[in-house]
């Protein structure tokens, strides 16, 4: 996946909100905060039933695509404001969970992600 492209849908598509910012803090705080919870739940909770149904499953995978994507693009820019590295690893380790579930990580994220539009 070439860094450009994410470059510039990550920061165009308003994941500009995980910067040092106040605001920015505290919304990568509390994103992280629930990844960490979500994590935790799947440990004994399905996913489809975490998320009560297919379609909310799905949004719960593309959201953590995109931030596990975001995550790791901040942190190979070397930007230091925020765990970034902890959070896309959180992403990535419940992606490998709901994997196991049938809910990969989501391709039309991945997609556009990495489109040149």
């Amino acid at each position: 996946m070439s860094s450009e492209p994410v470059a510039n849908k990550v920061i165009g598509y308003g994941i500009f909100f995980l910067n040092s910012n106040n605001s920015g803090s505290e919304l990568f705080q509390n994103y992280y905060a629930v990844a960490q919870l979500v994590e935790q739940q799947l440990k004994t909770i399905p996913v489809l039933t975490l998320m009560s149904g297919q379609i909310d499953s799905k949004k719960l995978v593309s959201s953590l695509t995109l931030f596990h994507a975001a995550a790791s693009f901040l942190f190979h820019q070397g930007d230091t404001s925020q765990d970034f590295l902890a959070l896309a690893s959180c992403c990535e380790r419940t992606l490998a969970e709901t994997a196991k579930q049938g809910y990969f990580p989501c391709t039309l994220t991945l997609n556009f992600l990495t489109s040149k539009k």
